[in-house]
């Protein structure tokens, strides 16, 4: 039996969450919706946006949270 694990997936795009759901409910992970406009910055690493956006997410949710910005993080 394997334990099942809450993560919130934080974006402004629907689509992109019942995606992530449906890819990761095979790992047995309970993906939640958390609605989330983060401020864009403008750089050329891809690690800067994501670690920008995950950090700011996770201020607004105080959960387990993914994000979504040319590959999951």
């Amino acid at each position: 039996m394997h334990k099942s694990f809450d993560l919130y997936f934080a974006s402004s795009n629907k689509n992109k969450y019942f995606e992530a759901k449906e890819i990761l409910s095979e790992f047995h992970l309970n993906v939640s919706f958390f609605e989330f406009a983060p401020v864009e910055i403008q750089s050329n690493s891809i690690l800067e946006i994501a670690e920008k956006k995950s950090l700011d997410a996770y201020l607004s949710c105080k959960k387990p949270i993914l994000v979504e910005d040319d590959g999951l993080f």
